[in-house]
């Protein structure tokens, strides 16, 4: 009897609630569907301490939280009470009350929208471990929650969107290839510039008729965003879309275009359309497109692969622009023959009489450059030669050029070259 006695005053000790059948105690609802029952401890800005049990004490993201209810145990008539919170964590109430049956549904769930609006506006300051994690949680939303972020995307500031651009990167498995080509439409540059490379990243060939029209937007970073994903979707017939953006008037534009335009022609096979479409252009080029296009002319003319590409039309273009009345121009032909490689070696004699009539230092320095290049052994004693006339920056380009044609190890010292020069003799 002593025994039973103690038992219940321990009982009653431990659980005062018990008493009068009652025992307070929280259940969160959380917006997977599952909820915990435990104690509310605090309510902070971003989290909710919740003590599970006596030993475990939870952190639960206000994100993660649909609602939070005051319970007890009690018999299963009694309902349980809503918790009045600071900041309302559950979905936002529908404007004009529930909707009436027969009402047609709104096109996403109110919580899941309110859940995808919570997540981006956290992904802008999140370590990189969190934003895997936010990330995931997005995926997890399928089809539907992709769309409607494409959907929400115009009204985020750029930093926000570019977040959430970065999520909809990794859900190439979702059919959303309209849904982003519908952002090639955006006012926000951001959109229609990335937009382009998720397309492309995507492989959504189908996109390319709507990609082709913002090779020439006023932005150039959205320039250069289409002319990437026309160069890894199109197909022949784009290339000369894509080709006439290497005249664009940005150099960073140019540049991708140039770059592209090589990757369309080495997909579809048309590197000798390519080359007669950039000779073509060459006289109608501006001074920065011309000599970006003598570069690019001389790399093709070295490293193609495909046998009817005529190299040595190509060096004979770069030879003609040694004479132009341009410094940059003059140095990037020079640089382009001697990206040709051996098919440059057969332009050695325009070489060296354009560097014995050169007076820039830039241009002199790039033609001792392409002789060594090309492995002008005609070259050697006009190089040794402007060891001791040339400037500082011909010197260490005539230099280089002399180690690349004679692979011997010496300085810029013109009297051991020329002691070598005799002994070689």
């Amino acid at each position: 009897m002593v025994s039973v006695l103690w038992v219940a005053l321990a009982w009653s000790a431990l659980f005062p609630g018990l008493q009068e059948g009652w025992r307070d105690t929280h259940r969160v609802h959380l917006r997977n569907g599952q909820f915990l029952d435990g104690r509310l401890e605090q309510i902070a800005d971003k989290e909710v301490l919740f003590r599970w049990s006596p030993s475990a004490l939870l952190r639960i993201r206000r994100m993660e939280i649909d609602r939070i209810e005051e319970i007890k145990i009690r018999p299963l008539r009694s309902l349980p009470k809503p918790v009045p919170l600071p900041e309302v964590i559950g979905p936002p109430p529908v404007e004009g009350g529930k909707p009436e049956p027969g009402e047609k549904p709104p096109e996403i769930r109110s919580e899941l929208a309110a859940a995808i609006d919570v997540i981006t506006a956290s992904l802008v300051e999140a370590t990189e471990s969190k934003r895997v994690m936010l990330i995931k949680r997005l995926r997890s939303y399928g089809l539907e929650g992709a769309r409607h972020l494409i959907s929400q995307l115009p009204k985020y500031e750029p930093t926000r969107a570019s977040a959430a651009l970065l999520a909809l990167g990794s859900m190439k498995d979702l059919q959303i290839d309209r849904d982003l080509q519908e952002l090639l439409l955006a006012e926000m540059p951001l959109l229609r510039q990335e937009a382009c490379l998720l397309l492309a990243a995507r492989e959504a060939s189908g996109a390319v008729p709507s990609l082709v029209g913002l090779i020439a937007d006023p932005v150039p970073g959205v320039r250069v965003a289409a002319a990437e994903a026309v160069g890894r979707l199109g197909d022949q017939g784009r290339l000369g879309l894509v080709a006439e953006a290497c005249l664009d008037r940005e150099k960073t534009v140019r540049a991708m275009a140039l770059h592209f335009a090589r990757t369309l022609a080495v997909r579809t096979d048309s590197e000798l359309e390519l080359v007669r479409l950039w000779l073509a252009m060459v006289p109608r080029a501006g001074a920065g497109a011309k000599a970006d296009l003598a570069v690019a002319i001389g790399r093709l003319a070295g490293t193609h692969k495909n046998p009817e590409v005529p190299a040595a039309e190509m060096v004979q273009a770069l030879v003609e622009l040694l004479g132009d009345r341009v410094e940059a121009v003059r140095a990037a032909a020079a640089g382009g023959i001697g990206e040709a490689r051996s098919a440059g070696a057969a332009a050695s004699s325009d070489l060296l009489a354009a560097l014995e009539n050169e007076r820039a230092s830039s241009v002199s320095a790039a033609l001792c450059e392409a002789l060594g290049n090309v492995v002008a052994q005609s070259a050697v004693d006009p190089l040794i030669a402007k060891l001791e006339t040339g400037d500082d920056v011909v010197k260490d380009a005539a230099g280089r050029a002399l180690r690349k044609i004679t692979r011997q190890p010496f300085d810029l010292d013109p009297e051991k070259w020329r002691e070598w020069r005799e002994m070689s003799k």
